[in-house]
């Protein structure tokens, strides 16, 4: 009870101070809080639900060790937040602070509401953008089977749901957007689809993986899309030296002749990159 008091003083103090003054008093609610093992109905005593949701948001801008253990304590806890967005569906929460993979997955356990999609107000991220971008298809699963709009991106980057999905290299989240009509030829703000995405990396086996979802799904992937630069995904995989995804972007149609950035064809890109000329070279007669 002794802890249970000084957390009693502590929030009747926040409510006195300056938001500066309460920086200070809230760090040490996260420490008193932090390897807490009550259930929080006790703690809800104290704090109601909107405070509640205070003091994760701030603990997510910020994340600290104590503040990490608070949110946990917080899931663990099994509480859930009830509380009601605004009118235009905006409400900022923790879940569009907790930059976190591990912190995300107990922040979605506390807001697991996905009949509603939680829009930040500033910058328009909404949490199923970032389920998809940290990953998690079950929580993007749920928020698709509430009928979730497909189309729309990511604001600052015009990345849609499946850009999201291919630059977390997540197969199973690749392959559940695509099975629900995401476009596979979309482009972002900067003109880079998805396998402009994939060309980029390093990762054969997800270039495969993702034709062959395309294949099975009968979709068309526009192999010889531009970006702003006006290069293609070929252009890309050779600028990063991926041979083996340069060597399947050829073997799925993809045209070695193409001007890209600064004039530069295929050829070019090949010839400035000395320490694998040879195998690239030897590709083009074979494959192109």
């Amino acid at each position: 009870m002794e802890r249970f008091d000084k957390i009693k003083e502590l929030k009747a103090a926040i409510e006195k101070k300056t938001e500066e003054e309460r920086d200070g008093l809230r760090l040490q609610l996260y420490s008193l809080t932090s390897d807490w093992l009550v259930q929080l109905p006790i703690f809800r005593e104290v704090f109601q639900p909107e405070e509640i949701d205070w003091l994760l948001l701030e603990a997510a801008k910020k994340l600290t060790k104590e503040s990490v253990q608070f949110i946990k304590s917080v899931a663990r806890s099994g509480y859930k937040d009830g509380l009601k967005h605004n009118e235009d569906g905006n409400r900022t929460t923790a879940v569009h602070y907790a930059a976190d993979k591990d912190v995300l997955k107990d922040l979605f356990v506390i807001y697991n509401r996905c009949d509603v999609n939680y829009v930040d107000e500033s910058t328009g991220v909404s949490h199923f953008h970032v389920a998809c971008e940290f990953g998690f298809g079950d929580v993007a699963k749920k928020f698709l089977d509430h009928g979730v709009d497909l189309k729309d991106p990511w604001p600052a980057s015009g990345d849609s749901p499946l850009h999201l999905a291919v630059e977390d290299g997540n197969r199973s989240l690749i392959e559940l957007v695509l099975k629900r009509g995401a476009n596979v030829n979309s482009s972002n703000i900067y003109g880079m689809t998805p396998v402009h995405i994939i060309a980029s990396t390093e990762n054969e086996d997800l270039a495969t993986f993702f034709f062959k979802i395309c294949d099975d799904l009968q979709l068309t992937v526009q192999i010889d899309a531009r970006d702003a630069w006006h290069n293609t995904p070929l252009h890309v995989a050779l600028k990063h030296g991926n041979q083996r995804v340069v060597e399947l972007l050829l073997r799925r149609g993809a045209n070695p002749n193409l001007i890209g950035e600064e004039g530069k064809s295929p050829l070019h890109l090949i010839c400035e990159r000395a320490s694998s000329q040879e195998e690239l070279l030897a590709m083009f007669p074979r494959l192109a």
